[in-house]
């Protein structure tokens, strides 16, 4: 919610009009997307998306052993970090013009 109210702010007291960048964690719900590009469009924000060509589950399976997962089924801190920094290495990517 933070950036939709920095997206209004940038767009309706600046003349700036920065791209919006949104990550593509594969994990959102799926009204999420449709409603960036609309917010996107009414704002007439450039819009890039960054998609992982991997799925989460494939990145979990390479970088997280079992450890991460406790008994009952809940991740432990270390898997919500690897799935901090796999976002954070998303963003990095999208800035340097590499990505889809």
């Amino acid at each position: 919610m933070d950036s939709l109210v920095l997206l209004d702010l940038v767009f309706t007291r600046t003349d700036h009009r920065p791209p919006v960048v949104f990550v593509d964690t594969q994990l959102e719900f799926e009204t999420t997307r449709p409603f960036v590009e609309e917010t996107c469009a009414r704002y007439g924000a450039e819009l890039h998306v960054a998609t992982s060509e991997r799925t989460p589950e494939e990145v979990w399976a390479q970088k997280a052993s079992r450890s991460t997962v406790r008994r009952d089924g809940r991740a432990r801190p270390r898997t919500l970090a690897l799935a901090d920094s796999h976002a954070r290495r998303l963003m990095q990517e999208a800035e340097r013009g590499e990505g889809p």
